[in-house]
């Protein structure tokens, strides 16, 4: 298993645990956890997107083209623009005339923007941290699209 899941998403069903726990417990986990390595932290798939982000992949237009066009196809609350992928319009024009989703649209429908494409049991259910005491309820596509860092397993030297 290690190098194709990311040991994150495994233990992302822990992390209230691990927020709750004391302060020498999360320092000494998080020592740890950046020893690991990055094949084991950040999972295979990892690779692959990062040489997309550094260039090796698609350009960004056709990276939002393409991003662009699943939605227009694939979420319903895009389902009325499905007309502007047609054509070979610049992505940017067609960003440009797509309405600005307010968080309440998503709050009050979230499923109007979750994409038919992707199978219910590949959706990792997210809230937002809730810092207007009113935490919102989000899908992320697992082991794809949860941030991650980089971080190092080195100390630093302390004066």
């Amino acid at each position: 298993m290690p190098g194709q899941t990311a040991i994150e998403d495994m233990l992302h069903p822990l992390l209230g645990r691990y927020l709750s726990a004391p302060d020498w417990v999360k320092a000494s986990a998080g020592r740890a956890y950046r020893c690991l390595p990055e094949s084991v932290r950040l999972g295979s798939a990892y690779e692959s997107f990062r040489a997309q982000v550094d260039g090796d992949g698609p350009g960004p237009m056709a990276k939002l083209d393409a991003t662009l066009n699943w939605a227009l196809e694939t979420v319903p609350a895009y389902a009325q623009f499905r007309d502007l992928a047609r054509g070979g319009r610049d992505p940017r024009e067609i960003l440009a005339a797509l309405p600005i989703t307010d968080k309440l649209d998503i709050k009050h429908q979230p499923e109007r923007y979750l994409s038919r494409a992707i199978a219910p049991t590949s959706r990792l259910e997210t809230f937002t941290g809730g810092s207007t005491r009113h935490p919102m309820r989000f899908f992320l596509h697992k082991h794809v699209t949860r941030p991650r860092s980089r971080p190092s397993c080195r100390t630093s030297a302390r004066a």
